[in-house]
């Protein structure tokens, strides 16, 4: 029998940013959920690869690694968790990394650095890793995925540990040698992404929620991402850029995920997608949609909305431009059911985007008008959510 290949997936430590004081001004965001590392652990795993998890995020030790100055106030920048150097470069025969944003991009450059000093491969995918591929290749990265839908992942890591790809290479940017398209020849639809192991999901639970008050008997917390892309191009989001499409997943392959999440021991799961209303669009969408919150329920879980919805496509029009104009009347049935709250199951918290432009109405022409957005909150309300956070996202050029 063949001996799998080693991968050691790292999860990054948590970001401080702290005043002359010692007060820290960035809120600790530790023991959530490991929400894409579900999903490549299982991917890999799938693959035929031996992928393990090292989460430097759990940890109590601090190390300083920069400065920073906002105005008059000096900062140090610290990072908490496990000793990125108390790691052994050389325990596996690949490594990888993933981050997603861009506070984190010193943490995770000073990890693959690291990682790369006895001249293991490193692989490094993410949000991040797309926007400013340069500073993870100057770290030491030997291969960047830029493929968000997992189909780059089996064939650059053959690539990296000297075998022929099983495919050939794209989706991926390298450090040296012949680049291959940046775009996957063929994306990897969520439906497809193979179902983790209760124990993988066992690994990637969480303990909390942002500071949310979550009682124990709805502890742990898993996720769930269960679609992929986005059917709108919003000039502040990069979403638009993975050049995917809109892929959701079945109901009974979001069933299934959640059933998994709650064999491992979850009791409320973070459903991560803040496009799992696309599926309203098409034809029988609002029925699938239905038919998951009340399956939901049914296996006695609660879930929440860490990323916020769509609220246009909670209407009866369904955020849909028609001759006769757009029903922007909330949609009851549908509101209950994404964010109903009976006291034991159902929505426990939703994080409610403001969606409204800073300059010009192009980009944002399937968003609710303001006085609209006001009932729909209102009728989100009225459907019992425990914890409602409401939040603006600022996007920078």
């Amino acid at each position: 029998m063949t001996q799998k290949s080693t991968i050691g997936l790292i999860e990054l430590p948590e970001l401080g940013l702290f005043d002359s004081n010692g007060n820290n001004w960035l809120s600790l965001d530790r023991g959530n959920a490991l929400i894409s590392k579900q999903v490549l652990l299982s991917n890999l795993q799938a693959a035929g690869f031996d992928p393990q998890l090292i989460n430097l995020n759990r940890g109590d030790y601090q190390e300083e690694f920069g400065t920073a100055t906002w105005g008059n106030t000096h900062f140090t920048k610290v990072y908490l968790g496990n000793k990125i150097s108390d790691l052994d470069p050389s325990a596996y025969e690949t490594w990888g990394v993933t981050n997603n944003f861009a506070q984190f991009r010193e943490i995770a450059c000073l990890t693959i650095k690291h990682l790369a000093s006895q001249g293991k491969p490193v692989v490094v995918g993410g949000s991040d890793v797309i926007a400013e591929s340069q500073s993870y290749l100057a770290a030491g990265a030997t291969a960047l995925v830029l493929d968000k839908s997992g189909a780059a992942n089996a064939p650059i890591m053959d690539y990296v540990l000297g075998r022929t790809p099983r495919e050939e290479l794209s989706g991926v940017m390298l450090a040296n040698g012949t680049q291959p398209s940046p775009r996957a020849r063929q994306v990897l639809d969520p439906q497809d992404w193979p179902l983790p192991d209760v124990s993988i999901a066992k690994q990637c639970l969480g303990t909390r929620y942002k500071g949310v008050p979550i009682p124990a008997e709805l502890l742990p917390t898993g996720s769930i991402f269960a679609d992929l892309g986005c059917d709108r191009k919003c000039d502040f989001c990069q979403t638009p850029r993975y050049r995917v499409g809109y892929r959701p997943m079945s109901p009974e392959r979001t069933l299934q995920w959640y059933k998994i999440q709650k064999e491992a021991g979850a009791k409320l799961i973070n459903s991560a997608s803040d496009q799992f209303l696309g599926r309203i669009i098409k034809k029988g969408g609002r029925e699938d949609v239905l038919e998951i919150m009340q399956g939901i329920r049914d296996l006695g879980m609660s879930f929440f909305w860490s990323n916020g919805l769509e609220l246009k496509k909670a209407t009866l029009g369904r955020g849909i431009n028609r001759k006769e104009g757009m029903n922007l009347t909330p949609d009851e049935e549908l509101i209950n059911a994404l964010w109903g709250w009976d006291g034991k199951v159902g929505c426990y918290l939703a994080y409610v985007p403001a969606e409204r432009p800073i300059f010009g109405q192009e980009n944002y022409t399937k968003l609710l008008p303001w006085q609209e957005h006001c009932e729909m909150l209102k009728a989100i309300a009225r459907a019992g959510v425990l914890y409602i956070r409401y939040g603006v996202i600022i996007g920078f050029a």
